[in-house]
């Protein structure tokens, strides 16, 4: 796309940087580009800074194992699924992201899928799986635990297969 690795324009001609996240990526793992993506939906996200992106090819995302999140959110970023990185090169190729599902997988053991944070976007995925059947705080949110977060965009987002002891 001519800019450097890893940026991208927004639809305000804003520059923004992009990191980029597929299971099935094979290179270096940096996030630069989805040739080099991360693997890991995490990995992704912990290298991400305020008012970064971070674009999610379509798969399956699990977390590390046991009762531990897939997605622990950081505060000011946006992260958007359901990209194509064989045709998704800019945010404006990307018009359907349920026609190429980025699924969030607790995989019935994770407390909660998505933990979140304060003025972040979560954009574009099915969200199932998560298993709260701990104590409080682990109780409830097996989705999506919220904990008196401000700010946080919910957008696009399938909901399935999510279970809690409190409701």
């Amino acid at each position: 796309n001519g800019l450097p690795g890893g940026c991208n324009v927004t639809c305000d001609g804003m520059m923004t940087t992009v990191v980029y996240v597929d299971d099935n990526a094979g290179g270096a793992g940096t996030g630069v580009d989805w040739a080099n993506a991360y693997t890991i939906i995490q990995d992704g996200v912990d290298f991400a800074g305020a008012g970064e992106q971070v674009w999610v090819a379509g798969g399956t995302y699990v977390g590390p194992g046991g009762t531990a999140s897939v997605l622990d959110m950081r505060v000011g970023i946006e992260v958007y699924g359901g990209f194509n990185p064989a045709t998704d090169v800019y945010f404006a190729d990307r018009t359907d992201p349920s026609l190429n599902p980025s699924f969030l997988d607790g995989q019935g053991t994770s407390y909660h899928v998505v933990i979140a944070k304060s003025n972040t976007v979560l954009d574009g995925f099915v969200i199932q799986n998560g298993n709260a059947n701990s104590a409080f705080p682990d109780d409830s949110g097996a989705g999506l635990l919220n904990l008196g977060e401000t700010g946080l965009e919910i957008k696009q987002c399938e909901f399935l297969n999510n279970s809690a002891t409190y409701m």
